[in-house]
């Protein structure tokens, strides 16, 4: 049983669900967000510095030093109540500290092994954690949440418990086994490092709606159709969005439509007569592949996306610098095109 604190919100409704991934069960349990505090611990005084506001100040340091390696992020419990004071006040004098309160979500992982604890079951919870927070960014578009090999500085990993099974207690059903650990166990968290900036509001996602990310993530969690188009959509959202590189986020929206393209051929079954091995480039697969599948009805989908393939050869061959509104309507192509492949297949 794996406890992980992500430093952000996870904007699904709380509760549990089980999923199978590269061959093993798992049951992930979400709650609901918390408040907690980021700081960060300077090895310096922090002093209060000339303005050109008679009526303002400025902070600075007497000796700057490299301090990132020192955040944290704060979660304890002081007689039944968080304990988030902010450790920095106006003064200026001898203090080492910056905080700022934020949100965690509380994330358990229960999985079983036959041999108990071990890097191995570490490794693998890492890596079931990893599947649902690209299904969630996926989702939602949140790409401020990240998955663990990108969170500078963080070990989502925080506390760790094993429950031994007795051989009578084993005949007993598999999934019923992993919820009573994932429900009974109840850890107290610490502390934990993390670089991880704050997540955004709900506000902040367009036609964001709870229930429904939370009915879409469980689906694939569970069903394991999470294809590698989704993933690559992602990254193109966080190119254009953190980045504002707006050629590479065409590039890779379009890259992820060409391996759904190929996914959705490869899994509509004969007797239509299309196989994969007809098309070798992608402009094949938009002008006869969908309509040989869908005939006449698939005409608007497929011009739109020989927009967005148009700016991506303009990019790739002519070096072109690709605009916000190009990469935004590319973007939106991609999706609906996802979107009404899905609905087919």
């Amino acid at each position: 049983m794996y406890q992980f604190i992500i430093p952000a919100r996870i904007r699904v409704l709380s509760g549990e669900v089980f999923f199978d991934y590269k061959g093993y069960r798992y049951c992930i349990g979400v709650h609901e967000e918390t408040e907690s505090v980021n700081s960060i611990s300077i090895h310096d005084s922090i002093v209060r510095v000339p303005h050109e506001n008679e009526k303002g100040f400025k902070y600075d340091f007497k000796a700057p030093v490299q301090a990132s390696d020192n955040q944290i992020c704060c979660f304890k419990e002081v007689d039944g109540k968080l304990d988030i004071t902010l450790l920095m006040d106006t003064n200026g004098v001898n203090h080492k500290r910056l905080s700022h309160s934020s949100y965690v979500t509380h994330l358990k992982i229960a999985t079983e092994s036959e041999t108990g604890l071990s890097k191995d079951v570490e490794a693998r919870a890492l890596d079931a954690l990893n599947h649902f927070i690209r299904v969630y960014r996926y989702v939602t578009k949140d790409i401020a949440v990240k998955e663990v090999q990108y969170m500078t500085g963080f070990k989502p990993f925080l506390i760790c418990s094993c429950h031994e099974y007795s051989e009578t207690e084993i005949v007993d059903i598999h999934d019923k086994r992993i919820y009573e650990l994932l429900s009974v166990w109840k850890p107290s968290a610490d502390e934990i490092k993390t670089l991880q900036p704050n997540n955004t509001a709900d506000k902040d996602l367009p036609n964001f709606q709870r229930n429904t990310a939370t009915g879409v993530i469980a689906y694939h969690m569970s069903s394991s159709d999470f294809p590698d188009w989704k993933v690559t959509l992602t990254r193109a959202y966080e190119m254009a969005s953190e980045q504002d590189n707006f050629s590479a986020s065409i590039l890779q929206c379009f890259i992820a439509l060409e391996l759904a393209l190929f996914d959705m051929v490869r899994s509509i079954q004969p007797p239509t007569g299309v196989t994969l091995n007809t098309y070798n480039n992608v402009n094949g697969l938009i002008n006869d592949a969908f309509t040989k599948l869908f005939g006449e009805e698939s005409d608007e989908i497929k011009d739109k996306i020989h927009e967005v393939r148009k700016v991506r050869n303009k990019i790739v061959h002519d070096g072109y610098q690709a605009t916000p509104q190009e990469c935004s309507e590319s973007l939106k192509i991609c999706d609906e095109a996802f979107n009404y492949i899905d609905s087919k297949t």
